[in-house]
Parts: structure tokens; C-alpha cells; sequence
């Protein structure tokens, strides 16, 4: 068994005192990424004070890895109860958490078996039961497994819900290097999503005062790099390719989980693919996998800022046009797109700031007064969409609606509605403090 020596592993079991005010601590404690880690599997659930287990995987992920996590269970002696979802694609939804946690025993330990929705679902498990979990992946194929939340359809609106982190992370290059291509990619696609993730983060540090932290936002840096020197041997399935990105992947869930939110990692991209999975509940519209989904939505995103950024905007208009907007008749028009969680999103709008007049003239006096320094970080920041299109070009991942099934003449719609998805500030914030009407179909 060869375990690499990995980066990520270095941020747990210790608190890092920051110069934010907080002090920094992974609730992760072992990142194990190696050739051969599922072996390390029964010595970390016996260093939990396990000695029964409730194993959960999907049809998929039992073929995948299901069959070594039974093989080196039963040599340690380690008694454990299998639950595999029979259903072709297992949704992010409060059937399948019920579903898990009515067939869970009492057992010592969760140990999941799979990526982002096996993942997600184990974590809510975990907390709801007050057990340890451990995490054995199948895939690099998102960045959610070291956080301490689960995205979920909950009433058909995408939510991230507190949940349990994995006590440790296994990720066994010789199960991650076999994966389907799309599931490569769509780890890719989660990380590039943290270039404007970032961006957005200080965007709304600046204009509405919220918390951000240099290092973590370096953390995610240095996650992506890791990710994009990988990249381009990530496809043929070398070990050291894999291992370089898993634990890129797992470096972003530590930041996530040392900022205590999400907004180290996903932004308006994300808010893309949340509409897309809503839609798709409640419509049976086309999905695809959430890092695939964010890789457009990235794509998307840097077009948007290029095309908000390419003149000043005229502020004076910009407080009338908000002062008119039919906030009313935008509500029906969430409430008719959205299906389910419309009307969910509409009460979250209603509670947030940004309709809030007082809030709203207070940010537009603040964008004015630093919009040079808003324009300027994004030139040191971002990237150009065609960079971003030819990186993601290079491992074969979809850089747009059309090539996700998706109509390509819906994507100002999609764009203005991302704005309401969470009270975060995103770039479709900033379009509507500003007036500007952003067009990314021409």
C-alpha cells in the first residue's frame, strides 16, 4: 500500500490560529490518498470505536469499490450491514436521506461508499444518528467531501444543510483512477468553478461588509493549482494525476469547513447548477452531474463579468431602474420557473437584503465609490471565459447549456435568477445594483 504525501493531510489535527480573528480547525482527522488506502480502512473505523458498521452505496459504487470495502471489512473482523440504493441515479432529496436513515441499526460507524450524493447523504446519517463516518471514494469528482454540509432538495429548493464531516477521508487511487471520464471531469469542472467563487467572495466582502479570510481563500488557490497541474494526465487515469486531484478536491471541503460556509467555494456558477437540479425536480428537465453543471456555469459567469465590466455603468439610472423594478411580478415569475422551491426562494428573497431599499441605495453608493477597485480585482482575479473554455475543452467537458441538453435561449433567464437562489452577493447581485441588463446569448 503506498500512500502519497499529500497537502491536504497536513491541515487536519491541528487549530491555526488567523490573523481573520478565528481560529481555523478541520473536523476531518485523517485525509488517507494512496494506491491501495482501502486497506487503511478497518484501522481507521477501529481507531472510531467501531465495531459494527452500516455500509452505504448506490448500485454503481457497489461494482465500483462495494466488494473491497466487504473483503477488508471481513479480514479485520469488523461486522458491518450493507444498504445499497437500487435506484439507477440516487437523488439529493428527503426521500433518499429517509430512506437511509429508516434501514440504519444503531451500528458504531457510517461508512459510505461513493462520491457526491452517497457523500452527502452519509454526512446527514452521521449527524442525525450522533455516529462517526468515514468516507470511502469512488470518484474525484467533487469537493464536498471534507464539509460539513450536504447540498439536498429540500421542498424542491437546492439547500447546503449542516451535516456531520467525514472523520476520515479514504480515497484509494487504484478504485479513483478507474472511474467514468465524466465523473473526472466533473471534479475538474467543480475547481475551476473556484475562480469566480473567490472573486465573488471578496466582491461581497467589499460591498456588503461580510466575513472573508485571506487564508482560506490561498488554501483554495493552492487547491487549484494542484487541480490544473494535474489536469492534463488526470483523463488517462495516472495514479499521481489522481491523487494530486483528489486531494485538491478534499484541500477546497477543509477550507469550506475552516471558513464555516460555503462561499470559499461555489458562487453565481454554482447557483447555475442549483436552478438546473430545481428545474429538473420539479419539471424533468435535463440534469447532469453538479461539477459538469458548474463548469458551464463558470463559463458563463466569466462571460457575464466580461460583458458587465466592458463600460461603467450609469448609477443615477441604475437607482431609478431598481426604484421601478416590478418585484411582484418577478416573484410569479420565479414561483412559474422554478416549480416547488418558487415559492421558497420567493420567501427567502422577501427576508434578504437585496430588494431591501435601504440596503440596496447603501450598496449602490459603495459600488460607485469603488468601482475601480471592483473592475481592477477582477483583472487580477479571474480568467478569460476562453481561457476557461479551452481548459475545459482540453479534458472533453461540455462549456455550454446546449451541450447539457439545455436551451441555450433560456441562459439570460437562468442568469437573472441565480440572484435569489441564496442572500449571497454574486455577479447577478451586482448586474441589478447596477442596472445592467447582461445578455450571454449574443
Amino acid at each position: 500500500m503506498k500512500i502519497y504525501d499529500t497537502l491536504s493531510s497536513k491541515y487536519v489535527g491541528r487549530d491555526i490560529g488567523c490573523p481573520c480573528g478565528r481560529v481555523h480547525r478541520a473536523r476531518v482527522k485523517d485525509v488517507i490518498i494512496g494506491d491501495g488506502a482501502v486497506g487503511a480502512l478497518p484501522g481507521a473505523a477501529a481507531g472510531l470505536g467501531a465495531a459494527r458498521a452500516f455500509v452505504v452505496s448506490d448500485r454503481n459504487t457497489e461494482r465500483a469499490a462495494g466488494g473491497r470495502v466487504s473483503r477488508v471489512l471481513d479480514a479485520a473482523g469488523i461486522r458491518f450491514d450493507k444498504f445499497v440504493f437500487e435506484e439507477d441515479r440516487v437523488e439529493p432529496d428527503e426521500a433518499s436521506a429517509a430512506a437511509a436513515v429508516a434501514a440504519f441499526g444503531g451500528q458504531d460507524i457510517v461508512i459510505g461508499v461513493g462520491s457526491g450524493v452517497i457523500n452527502d447523504i452519509c454526512k446527514l446519517l452521521a449527524k442525525t444518528a450522533g455516529k462517526p463516518f468515514i468516507i470511502v471514494a469512488t470518484a474525484p469528482s467533487m469537493d464536498g467531501y471534507c464539509s460539513s454540509t450536504s447540498a439536498m432538495l429540500v421542498g424542491g429548493l437546492k439547500r447546503s444543510l449542516d451535516s456531520r464531516c467525514a472523520d476520515v477521508f479514504i480515497g484509494d487511487t487504484d478504485i479513483l483512477k478507474d472511474c467514468p471520464d465524466i465523473l473526472k471531469r466533473a471534479g475538474f469542472g467543480d475547481m475551476i468553478a473556484k475562480i469566480t467563487a473567490l472573486y465573488e467572495w471578496r466582491l461581497g466582502s467589499l460591498i456588503t461588509g461580510e466575513y472573508y479570510c485571506p487564508f482560506v481563500e490561498e488554501t483554495v488557490r493552492t487547491a487549484w493549482k494542484r487541480i490544473l497541474d494535474g489536469a492534463g494526465r488526470l483523463m488517462s487515469g495516472d495514479p499521481e494525476a489522481v491523487a494530486a486531484v483528489t486531494d485538491g478536491l478534499v484541500i477546497s471541503g477543509i477550507a469550506m469547513d475552516h471558513a464555516g460556509l460555503s462561499r470559499p467555494a461555489s458562487g453565481c456558477e454554482h447557483y447555475f447548477s442549483h436552478l438546473w437540479d430545481m428545474r429538473g425536480a420539479a419539471f424533468g428537465t435535463p440534469t447532469s452531474l453538479h461539477g459538469i453543471q458548474c463548469a458551464v456555469g463558470t463559463v458563463m459567469t466569466l462571460k457575464g463579468y466580461e460583458k458587465l465590466f466592458a463600460k461603467t455603468p450609469d448609477f443615477k439610472a441604475a437607482a431609478a431602474y431598481k426604484a421601478a423594478f416590478p418585484l411582484e411580478e418577478w416573484f410569479d415569475v420565479i414561483r412559474e420557473r422554478v416549480g416547488i422551491g418558487g415559492e421558497t426562494m420567493v420567501r427567502n428573497a422577501r427576508s434578504g437584503n437585496l430588494y431591501d431599499p435601504e440596503s440596496s441605495a447603501e450598496r449602490l453608493r459603495i459600488i460607485e465609490e469603488n468601482y475601480e477597485s471592483i473592475v481592477s480585482l477582477a483583472k487580477e482575479l479571474l480568467i478569460p471565459s476562453e481561457e476557461a473554455v479551452r481548459l475545459l475543452k482540453s479534458i472533453g467537458c461540455p462549456v455550454s447549456m446546449a451541450e447539457i441538453g439545455l436551451p441555450a435561449n433560456e441562459a439570460n433567464i437562468d442568469f437573472e435568477m441565480t440572484r435569489d437562489v441564496r442572500d449571497k452577493y454574486i455577479l447577478s447581485s451586482l448586474a441589478w445594483d447596477t442596472g445592467v441588463k447582461i445578455d450571454l446569448i449574443h
